[in-house]
């Protein structure tokens, strides 16, 4: 169903923009087709995955989710632990070797965040920690996105709101005076869920779909994007 189209807030000179919100895989790097490869490997002997079964049952979810879901009934939890570490260990492994990069654009707008001092930011994902400490390091982000809010570390991971309300809480902002970055269906519902305006970004989906989700807009990377034109 169409969701009410969004106004994006403006940014003044009283700062009506106060935060942005960034999801990880797919909005600040395209590494989804890494984690498809892995995926593709651990659930091998449960499933055959597509790449529509991975954008529509596996992109965007906490990892207990899909473990769940895809291992066979009766797998114990420490089976599911194994299978998620290996899976995470294969994918750091292959960004590593990959040399992955930010997405277009989104240095120069996060460069032109911390120039001007007063918008808060913070990386908000269903990625384990280990994934995201290596991501950020990896990309040369982590002094960018020192706040991390992790979709574990909250009693629930999106497509709830959780994550995002906690990254409200932690910055002190309203909702209505922040943007989130997203590029999958349980990070849009999530977001939305939260009361915040959301941009996609299309590494995955057309850019219609995020508009059907309740999006206000959608865009390939940020070249777009600098501060006066949020």
């Amino acid at each position: 169903t169409m969701q009410q189209q969004q106004q994006l807030p403006q940014l003044d000179g009283d700062c009506d923009l106060c935060g942005l919100l960034f999801d990880l895989d797919g909005t600040l790097v395209d590494s989804d087709p890494l984690h498809y490869e892995a995926m593709c490997a651990i659930l091998k002997p449960y499933v055959q995955l597509t790449h529509d079964l991975y954008k529509t049952r596996i992109t965007g979810r906490i990892n207990d989710d899909i473990f769940k879901e895809f291992l066979p009934e009766g797998s114990s939890a420490e089976e599911m632990r194994d299978h998620i570490e290996r899976k995470e260990s294969m994918f750091r492994d292959l960004a590593s070797e990959a040399k992955v990069q930010p997405i277009q654009g989104l240095m120069a707008l996060l460069d032109e965040i911390k120039a001007n001092g007063k918008i808060k930011v913070a990386l908000v994902t269903n990625a384990p920690r280990a994934n995201a400490s290596h991501m950020l390091e990896h990309l040369g982000l982590s002094s960018h996105l020192p706040v991390v809010v992790l979709g574990e570390e909250c009693e629930r991971g999106k497509p709830h709101p959780d994550p995002y309300l906690k990254a409200l809480q932690l910055l002190d902002l309203n909702p209505r005076h922040a943007i989130v970055f997203e590029d999958s269906p349980s990070g849009v519902r999530a977001s939305l869920a939260a009361g915040i305006c959301t941009v996609g970004i299309a590494t995955g989906l057309p850019r219609e779909r995020f508009v059907e989700l309740g999006c206000a807009t959608a865009h390939e990377d940020y070249t777009t994007f600098n501060i006066d034109s949020l």
